[in-house]
């Protein structure tokens, strides 16, 4: 008699079946973060969809129902990075201004 393998759970690994469905915004931000790492080690053409992919822990389908190519994708991971800068840019005048109390800066 065989015994059935114990559950990957009991051995501390992995559990076995279909991962736990992570939210829409926690996808995405991991989708985005792992390109703008691919990004900063290697030359936009070098980087492909499979991957973000493997980076991500999921699957090439699964980005495509998220982004319907991979400059789309890239661009969005872009276009965050921008938003972030110009967001501490802001915040670094406008604490530059309150220091000086200059309004020009």
């Amino acid at each position: 008699m065989t015994e059935n393998p114990p559950d990957a759970d009991e051995q501390g690994g992995r559990k076995r079946g279909r991962p736990v469905q992570m939210c829409p915004r926690k996808r995405e931000t991991l989708v985005l973060d792992c390109a703008m790492e691919l990004l900063s080690e290697r030359a936009p053409d070098e980087v492909t969809m499979a991957d973000i992919a493997r980076r991500a822990g999921m699957s090439k389908r699964t980005l495509y129902t998220l982004y319907r190519s991979r400059e789309e994708l890239l661009g969005a991971g872009l276009a965050r990075m921008s938003r972030r800068c110009s967001g501490r840019c802001a915040s670094r005048n406008a604490t530059r201004r309150s220091r000086t109390g200059c309004g020009s800066c």
